[in-house]
């Protein structure tokens, strides 16, 4: 049922994004012939809203506006001021790793800032995410989708990104247990997030 679920939700965006590719200017396909860095490695740090996640990536795009990605990371709870340093309080915060396939999509350039030699792009990102649950947890999901949209700063091999994320991925899922009091928390419908990353293409 959560695989059902989850293709269920991504169809929608996966039309959308289809169709925004097929209506790609002309030239998208033209300035092909001059795309030289095909790989882009990635580190990314963003807050959500059970706590952080950060992440590496490499992605490889076979044309300049689309390509595919695969992410390995971590979801995590903030721990608390009192046990900031702790080393031996760092077990009972839930946390959980994540491998993360996705699909990246960009817009050819929306503004050309010449002066700094850079050029600002849209992008979207839909992928799916492969999580085991968070200590405590019973049956927890382990198969969610995830968007990740956002604008993107290119200058020379260097790619800078600001973005914001949604997804049904839930850190706490399958009750896992909480850091923050020992407890169990309830799971939200969905998990937002506001990320920035950096690249680096060759």
């Amino acid at each position: 049922m959560t695989l059902f679920r989850s293709i269920t939700y991504l169809r929608p965006v996966a039309l959308m994004l289809l169709t925004a590719v097929s209506q790609l200017p002309l030239h998208a396909q033209q300035s092909e012939e001059c795309h030289t860095n095909k790989w882009e490695a990635n580190f990314l740090l963003g807050l959500n809203s059970d706590g952080y996640d950060y992440s590496i990536s490499c992605a490889w795009f076979p044309i300049r506006y689309a390509g595919v990605r695969l992410e390995l990371g971590f979801a995590g709870e903030i721990e608390g001021l009192q046990d900031w340093g702790r080393e031996e309080d760092d077990d009972k915060y839930c946390i959980r790793v994540k491998l993360m396939p996705s699909v990246e999509l960009r817009t050819p350039t929306l503004i050309n800032w010449r002066s700094m030699d850079a050029t600002i792009h849209a992008f979207a990102n839909p992928g799916l995410s492969f999580s085991p649950g968070g200590a405590g947890s019973k049956g927890a999901e382990w198969f969610n989708w995830q968007l990740r949209t956002g604008l993107s700063l290119q200058a020379d091999n260097l790619r800078f990104s600001l973005g914001y994320g949604i997804s049904d991925y839930q850190l706490f899922s399958g009750n896992a247990r909480s850091g923050h009091d020992g407890t169990n928390l309830p799971c939200r419908k969905w998990t937002h997030s506001a990320f920035l990353a950096v690249g680096v293409t060759f």
